[in-house]
C-alpha cells in the first residue's frame, strides 16, 4: 500500500550485501515492509558517510518524489554512524541506545568519529536517544 498516509520504511546497513539477502527474507513477512535496502558493500562508503546517505535518499525519492531529507527518520544502535551520520545528511535521527542491555552490547567500531551536524550538543543526542 503506497498512499500518503502510509510509511515507507526502508534500510540502509554497513553489514554485507549476504546478510541483507539471506537474513532479512527469514524474518518472516518482515522483509516484505521494506521498500528499499542500502547496503554499503553496494554503494562503497559506510555510515556515517554523506554517500550512503544520499545513496539511502535517492532510494527513497524513487517511491516519493517530493521528499526531502528532514521528512526522513533514521534510527540506528551506533551514535557516531547512525544518529550522527543521519544528522549530518540532513536526516532526523534517533539513537537507539543499547549501553544498558542486560546482554552488555558495547560499541562497534569504535575508532570511528561522529561528524558534525547544525546544532549538534550532548542536549540534542539526549533529547533523541531510546
Amino acid at each position: 500500500n503506497n498512499d500518503s498516509s502510509s510509511l515507507l520504511l526502508g534500510i540502509t546497513s554497513n553489514t554485507p550485501t549476504r546478510h541483507m539477502e539471506s537474513i532479512l527474507p527469514m524474518l518472516d513477512n518482515v522483509h516484505d515492509n521494506f521498500y528499499w535496502f542500502t547496503c554499503s558493500q553496494d554503494v562503497g562508503y559506510e555510515k556515517p558517510s554523506f554517500e550512503i546517505f544520499d545513496h539511502a535518499y535517492r532510494k527513497a525519492k524513487f517511491w516519493l518524489p517530493d521528499l526531502v531529507p528532514n521528512e526522513i527518520l533514521h534510527i540506528g544502535d551506533s551514535l557516531a554512524c547512525d544518529y550522527c551520520g543521519a544528522k549530518s545528511y540532513g536526516f532526523q535521527a534517533l539513537y537507539l541506545d543499547r549501553t544498558t542491555n542486560s546482554n552488555k552490547i558495547t560499541q562497534y567500531q569504535d575508532w570511528i568519529t561522529a561528524p558534525d551536524y547544525p546544532n549538534k550538543s550532548q542536549d540534542d543526542i539526549d533529547k533523541h536517544t531510546i
